[in-house]
């Protein structure tokens, strides 16, 4: 118990939630202990959202800024990091946490949050679906999904990172090109 609140204590300064009450570290631990799903206020109008599998913080920001992903190297976003390099012949991704797309298509992508109303055609299928269903048909809870990232151009959502990608990303004959969710680092 000791070292759990250490440890949060820690990881909720290192997040820039600044320090918190005993109180409020103390009921974490508790909730986590006891298998609680719970939300708890904490000061600077931060909260921590714990459920069955995540223990998650949030606070009101302003709206995270969109970011263009790079097509080569790199690109460091409010959502962690994403990687572009040339597909292998025949790599294709998982969908999950890597996904092949056509050079063309990622022209103008940019790396964003869901937005009210998102939907996709999820690969493989004919017709659209909201993007909150596919979110809660994953079993991704309410708190954390504004946490997941999408990579879209224009209007279309190109890959919900971390659920699926949409029929876009189907091979086209173009230049493939490989992109990778390295997360936060």
């Amino acid at each position: 118990a000791a070292m759990l609140s250490r440890v949060l204590a820690r990881e909720v300064e290192r997040i820039g939630l600044g320090v918190q009450d005993a109180s409020a570290i103390d009921g974490i631990c508790y909730a986590i202990k006891h298998g609680e799903e719970t939300s708890i206020n904490l000061t600077g109008g931060a909260h921590v959202h714990i459920g069955q599998q995540y223990v998650c913080f949030t606070r009101l920001l302003e709206a995270v800024p969109e970011t263009a992903l790079l097509l080569h190297g790199e690109t460091k976003t409010p959502y962690g990091i994403f990687a572009v390099r040339a597909a292998l012949e025949g790599e294709t991704g998982d969908g999950v946490t890597c996904q092949a797309m056509d050079e063309a298509l990622l022209e103008g992508a940019l790396v964003t949050g869901r937005r009210e109303g998102d939907g996709l055609v999820p690969f493989g299928r004919h017709t659209a679906v909201k993007l909150k269903k596919l979110m809660i048909d994953a079993g991704v809870e309410r708190p954390i999904r504004n946490s997941l990232p999408v990579i879209r151009k224009g209007e279309k959502i190109l890959w919900a990172v971390g659920l699926r990608p949409s029929e876009l990303c189907r091979a086209q004959g173009g230049r493939r090109l490989m992109v990778i969710y390295k997360g936060n680092k």
